[in-house]
């Protein structure tokens, strides 16, 4: 008996003929081995101390199709001292297939010892050499002995023959892995309708997984509600894993075609590290938060509601701060903090207006109480202060609380300034801090001091002073001048002194006066005594001329 094709079959019956035994034995033979090509058998044997990385090609195939039917399953199994192995793998390839080698994918394992690493081989196939390989990934169980492996595959298309080889290697460097197939689908219904089957899971080639969808756009795509188990081992109901590098996980919410991202939330970060957590978009943030220094980032208007009216929002750290940005940088801007009533108008205002201005304000920054501008002036008022202080209206210093002024240059002090009647403003009397004081005036845009006091308290005026009585304390008299020791110049030689030096004696001259001033208190004490000692003279003068009488009437 032997194997033979169809068309000789075909001779052996037809018409007016007759088979013969051989012939139907051959017809016995080729029914029981019509379709050998579809499953192959065989044994090979790895020697004593074979190593991570050994390889033997041990199959080529034909695949139908000019090479595009391939889909096979490779079982392999094998004992090895104490371990027991077997494992199931598909290989899925077509004519278009490179000239490499890449790993199959395993669909099953099962080991004798459930460790992670108790097998030693995978399978690989070269789709463009059509072959396969067993290589070895691990060397676990007795290593005094060979291993043998039996194998078994089976082609799910047509193939057209098998052709046995042996071709022995070592390559211990990692290799790629062949897709089983371009996309899986799975289709469920109710068997016994006439309705179509729906699209249960679909996993398309980019390995995006889809439940209830035909086109996941995502890792996984879900069409429908989300049930997570309370009795999940996972903290949380369900974890997010970033990358050892930068990162960013979340959730988005999409338009109703799936075109459009609307919004979300999720985390940034790097390796095991969360940078920020935002609400909104990746791209356009509307709140964030940075874990590491506790910082909430708002973009756009905050509504803050307790659950009750006394419920107040606290911000708790060593040095808060709350930073207000912009978004854009032009045009005319207010930052700040408006208090609304229930009624919703408002009430007071805490900010800046533009870059220039610091504002406290009933209703809304236009109404502007307290102002203070970026070069330091303060307003009380008025939005427009024209000096480190500007007061519109009245001051009231409580008793015990005298003002005080205190700088650096020697002319601070206090200007007085009033109102025309045409508005405009007139300039008044100035009180300066010159070493000791001075009160001033302005005429013609020119400022001099009319009044100046020194610390060691004397005053001086400039121009006349007009008063109804002027007192002068605690300075002696000349009375001296009537006592009986005293020593009265002689009329002589006054008019000695008199003759040379222009001015009675202990009276300043003219030119003393002009140049050091005058004591008036002294100046009116020497006065006094030459007002006395005038006196002295007209008694002296009054003797000698009664004298002068007596010896006349004798």
């Amino acid at each position: 008996m032997a194997k033979k094709t169809i068309a000789a079959l075909k001779e052996y019956f037809k018409a007016a003929k007759r088979p013969t035994e051989s012939q139907f034995g051959d017809l016995i033979d080729s029914y029981v081995h019509k379709d050998e090509s579809s499953e192959y058998s065989t044994t090979v044997e790895f020697p004593v101390g074979f190593q991570v990385g050994d390889y033997i090609e041990f199959l080529q195939f034909s695949p139908a199709g000019v090479g595009a039917g391939g889909f096979f399953e490779v079982s392999i199994v094998y004992t090895r001292g104490f371990i027991a192995s077997a494992a199931t793998h598909i290989a899925s390839v077509s004519h278009a297939n490179s000239d490499i080698w890449r790993e199959c994918g395993t669909i099953n394992k099962n080991n004798y010892l459930d460790w992670d690493s108790n097998y030693n081989f995978t399978i690989d196939v070269n789709g463009g050499l059509k072959k396969f390989r067993i290589r070895v990934v691990n060397t676990v169980g007795s290593v005094d002995e060979p291993l043998k492996v039996s194998i078994k595959i089976r082609s799910i298309n047509k193939n057209n023959a098998w052709t046995a080889m042996e071709i022995r290697g070592n390559n211990p460097a990692s290799i790629p892995l062949q897709p089983m197939t371009k996309e899986w689908n799975l289709w469920v219904g109710d068997l016994v309708s006439t309705e179509s089957a729906k699209v249960g899971l679909k996993v398309n080639k980019e390995g995006n997984v889809g439940v209830k969808t035909q086109n996941p756009l995502a890792s996984l795509d879900i069409q429908g509600k989300i049930l997570f188990d309370s009795e999940s081992p996972i903290i949380g109901g369900t974890a997010i894993r970033g990358y050892d590098t930068m990162w960013a996980r979340g959730y988005n919410f999409v338009s109703y075609n799936g075109t459009q991202n609307i919004g979300g939330f999720g985390a940034v970060g790097e390796q095991n590290r969360i940078y920020k957590y935002y609400i909104g978009k990746y791209e356009d943030q509307i709140v964030s938060f940075n874990p590491e220094n506790r910082q909430t980032s708002f973009n756009g208007n905050i509504d803050v509601y307790g659950e009750a009216k006394s419920r107040s929002q606290k911000i708790s750290d060593y040095s808060p701060t709350i930073y207000l940005d912009r978004s854009e940088n032009f045009g005319g801007f207010t930052q700040g903090i408006q208090s609304r009533l229930l009624d919703g108008t408002n009430n007071w205002f805490f900010g800046n207006l533009g870059t220039e201005y610091w504002l406290v304000s009933k209703g809304t920054h236009e109404n502007a109480l307290l102002a203070v501008r970026e070069d330091g002036n303060v307003g009380v008022g008025t939005a427009n202060p024209l000096a480190k202080l500007d007061v519109a209206g009245g001051i009231n210093v409580a008793a015990g609380s005298p003002i005080q002024l205190g700088g650096h240059s020697s002319s601070h002090g206090l200007k007085y300034k009033r109102f025309n009647s045409d508005n405009s403003l007139l300039d008044g009397p100035f009180l300066y801090g010159w070493t000791g004081g001075a009160l001033g005036i302005k005429k013609d845009n020119n400022e001099f001091n009319v009044l100046s006091w020194k610390e060691n308290g004397n005053v001086a005026i400039q121009g006349k002073v007009e008063a109804k009585e002027f007192l002068v304390s605690a300075t002696p008299t000349a009375d001296h001048v009537f006592a009986s020791d005293y020593n009265l110049r002689g009329i002589h030689d006054l008019e000695k002194f008199i003759t040379e030096k222009s001015h009675l004696p202990e009276i300043p001259s003219a030119k003393e006066m002009t140049d050091n001033g005058l004591s008036l208190g002294d100046f009116q004490i020497k006065l006094l005594q030459k007002i006395e000692e005038l006196t002295l003279y007209a008694i002296s003068q009054n003797k000698e001329i009664e004298n002068l009488k007596a010896i006349i009437k004798k």
